[in-house]
């Protein structure tokens, strides 16, 4: 099963530029510390999705919105790959979920080197 999803997704040498395109994104730029990029762990979001949101929408010079909380309840089409997570609320379903994946994440892990080093800070 993890080996259909990497191939569906290219191959291990996908893993290993998107590892060295994040490390060298952040370590270069450090984007997170010019507030440029703002950073929200999945781990966060399910712990306290009103507090995350609010430092999101702050973030991006916008207020908050109670419905920013029920985006599962929106009537609107959604037409994306993502839409039956759309449909339901921030849950811890997905947290740890990519151990089931872990022995195949080698290249991942190894390209990302610092970076997964230093999770979840970001790397100096």
């Amino acid at each position: 099963m993890a080996e259909d999803a990497i191939s569906a997704h290219g191959d291990i040498a996908f893993l290993q530029f998107t590892g060295f395109t994040a490390c060298g994104h952040l370590r270069k730029h450090r984007l997170h510390e010019r507030h440029i990029v703002h950073r929200v762990l999945h781990e966060d979001m399910v712990a306290d999705p009103e507090g995350q949101v609010r430092a999101l929408l702050a973030h991006c010079g916008l207020q908050f919105e109670d419905a920013c909380l029920r985006f599962h309840e929106t009537e609107r089409a959604v037409r994306t790959a993502s839409s039956e997570q759309v449909r339901r609320p921030i849950n811890a379903d997905g947290v740890e979920h990519w151990r089931n994946y872990e022995p195949w994440l080698d290249e991942l892990k190894q390209a990302l080197g610092p970076v997964l080093d230093a999770y979840p800070q970001a790397p100096r």
